[in-house]
């Protein structure tokens, strides 16, 4: 007899069982902490900025390159954090598998800038300059304030990640409108 079916709802409830755990810890320890109200500002000042100055006339190619950057991100995070090579914390949303501000606002939107900007300079070094800044400036700073915490993983891996991010959304950007 199959006991797939019995063992899955078992696994189903320890996970209930974590999840209302979490949201415990992030209501008593979370909400409101400064690292919260950092996230906050993470998530709406870029937004904000990206509003005042984005290319208009780039905008529908830039707005892809951002989708493709979000879901790239956040399929990888949500990978890494599944197989524990990375885990953040102090999330904004505690429903979210992924640090919000992170996959779906600051990545996608400073590479969305770093598309625009610079346009003379090649692609794949842009790509590698703006992996170098957040792999091993960026992502360490978050380390220092424990909002990123490494586990197997290390900034080389997601240098790697974060250029393979950047050449794809790049790609994605300069596909062009056939209307």
């Amino acid at each position: 007899m199959n006991q797939y079916p019995k063992l899955s709802d078992q696994m189903n409830q320890q996970l209930l069982e974590a999840r209302e755990y979490k949201l415990q810890l992030w209501t008593e320890y979370v909400l409101f902490d400064w690292h919260w109200w950092l996230g906050v500002i993470l998530t709406i000042g870029p937004i904000l900025v990206w509003i005042m100055f984005h290319k208009r006339n780039e905008r529908k190619s830039l707005l892809l390159a951002g989708l493709t950057t979000a879901i790239l991100a956040a399929a990888i995070d949500t990978s890494g954090q599944f197989f524990g090579w990375y885990d953040y914390r102090y999330d904004v949303f505690p429903m979210a598998p992924n640090y919000v501000p992170w996959d779906f606002v600051l990545i996608p939107i400073s590479v969305m800038f770093t598309i625009q900007l610079f346009r003379n300079i090649n692609a794949y070094l842009k790509g590698a300059i703006y992996s170098v800044i957040v792999a091993f400036t960026v992502l360490p700073i978050l380390s220092s304030i424990d909002i990123y915490v490494l586990n197997n993983w290390n900034y080389f891996y997601s240098f790697i990640a974060l250029f393979s991010i950047y050449v794809i959304a790049y790609l994605a950007s300069q596909i062009k409108n056939t209307k």
